[in-house]
């Protein structure tokens, strides 16, 4: 998260901006910038469901991710001749 003070309004006086990185290896930027549909739904999904996950019990591993992005790069990579 990156908070920077904003003009007083309604709203507050800051400008509070999620930082993303959706691809390994990428600085963080601003979400509103870089995400896509998709990532977005995934994004909305994980936090709904963490905010509301139990809590007590044992910690839950959960997993948000397009399980075939690195095939279909692959298969990209393959049919370039690389």
């Amino acid at each position: 998260m990156a908070i920077n003070p904003a003009p007083w309004s309604e709203a507050g006086a800051d400008r509070v901006d999620f930082l993303v990185s959706p691809n390994l290896g990428e600085e963080p930027r601003a979400l509103e910038k870089v995400a896509s549909g998709g990532e977005l739904s995934r994004l909305a999904l994980a936090l709904k469901t963490c905010l509301a996950a139990p809590r007590s019990g044992p910690p839950r591993t959960l997993v948000f991710d397009e399980v075939d992005a690195a095939w279909a790069a692959a298969r990209r990579k393959a049919s370039a001749g690389d």
